[in-house]
């Protein structure tokens, strides 16, 4: 009861870009995800988010394709090494990430693609990516889902999807003088 109460911070996909490809026709076609997360937390006490926790899924709309693609799963992980500690913001360590303030952080996946679904995954647009990030501590997650967009011709060898919240012009809402 007297135990700290862990909140969850909020947090917003800035950008998120999948590709999937195939070096060669031998090769296992690989599914591959990155993204900037930005996490805006302003409570107290610092939260951790294992590595172990975080995981992405891309979800396809195939109801209008012969065949049906299923999920794929993939254990996300951060990059850019460990941080020095800092007293307010992102500290990246080897278990994970401590969420202290506001900041941004970059998580990177793989996953595998069976090779006859290769080609319609390569037709899907939009699809669905959702980011999950356990909180030590409590039973909640963080959750984003961001919508991507084909970048790349369904035809060619790296097809490419991308999500990137653009910016709002805080001048665009002002009434006219």
């Amino acid at each position: 009861m007297l135990a700290p109460v862990v909140t969850a911070p909020q947090a917003f996909p800035i950008k998120v870009s999948v590709r999937a490809h195939q070096a060669t026709e031998h090769d296992t076609p690989l599914f591959s995800l990155n993204a900037t997360v930005y996490f805006e937390h302003s409570g107290g006490q610092s939260v951790m988010l294992p590595a172990h926790r975080m995981w992405a899924r891309a979800d396809f709309e195939t109801s209008h394709f012969a065949s049906h693609l299923p999920p794929i799963d993939m254990p996300i992980s951060h990059y850019g090494g460990e941080t020095p500690y800092e007293p307010f913001g992102i500290q990246q360590t080897r278990d994970g990430v401590v969420v202290s303030g506001p900041g941004s952080l970059q998580v990177g996946g793989v996953g595998d693609i069976e090779a006859e679904n290769l080609d319609l995954l390569r037709q899907v647009t939009p699809l669905q990516v959702r980011l999950t990030f356990g909180v030590a501590g409590m039973d909640r997650r963080v959750e984003l889902l961001a919508t991507l967009y084909r970048t790349t011709p369904a035809a060619s060898q790296m097809t490419s999807w991308e999500f990137e919240e653009s910016a709002m012009n805080p001048w665009s809402d002002l009434p006219a003088p």
